[in-house]
């Protein structure tokens, strides 16, 4: 009778396709989806090496960047193995620090200068994706109402003093603001 597979597995089986497309798609939920299902399989790979914990993570921060610059430079394609390409990343970054280890005596330079967060960088890539959309939808409502939603929204100005600078009713305002704020929220979805 066959082995039913672990619900991680399947999922990641699932996932793994459009997994990241979405991450580039600023989908926060894919990039945990990714580290829920990647972290692991690929720490106990290293840990099994001989790498301590700290090391590990390390390493596996390292290859997660390298997979994800890789996708953005067109250098992999979602139909990879993806789960494969992580795996061979973290023991190629392992065998480069064992190589740089054994011919200099040490893995990092002391003057060495440590690269921004794993989580930090996606969470810009995510951010970037999200201006972009929001700045792609905010071209498609009227200039009068993206003047409303900048001015209100993003410089603070209540919407009273706004009326009376454009001599409408306040309702009247607030009702051009809600409309185009619902139109902005349906462009970005």
């Amino acid at each position: 009778m066959p082995q039913a597979l672990n619900p991680e597995v399947l999922l990641t089986i699932v996932l793994n396709l459009p997994l990241i497309n979405r991450i580039f798609e600023g989908d926060k939920c894919a990039v945990a989806t990714l580290h829920r299902t990647m972290r692991q399989p690929v720490l106990l790979f290293l840990q099994k090496r001989g790498v301590d914990d700290d090391r590990a993570a390390d390493i596996y921060a390292e290859s997660c960047t390298v997979l994800l610059e890789a996708y953005y430079h067109g250098k992999l394609k979602p139909q990879h193995n993806i789960e494969g390409f992580l795996m061979a990343t973290a023991k190629n970054l392992l065998y480069s620090e064992q190589r740089q280890t054994v011919r200099y005596g040490a893995t990092v330079p002391d003057d060495y200068d440590e690269p921004d967060d794993l989580l930090d960088a996606l969470d810009n890539m995510v951010l970037q994706a999200d201006i972009l959309k929001m700045a792609n939808a905010l071209l498609l409502i009227k200039d009068g109402d993206r003047n409303l939603l900048v001015q209100h929204a993003v410089e603070g100005i209540p919407l009273a003093t706004l009326a009376r600078a454009q001599q409408e009713n306040e309702n009247t305002v607030r009702q051009r603001f809600n409309r185009a704020l619902f139109k902005l929220k349906a462009a970005i979805c």
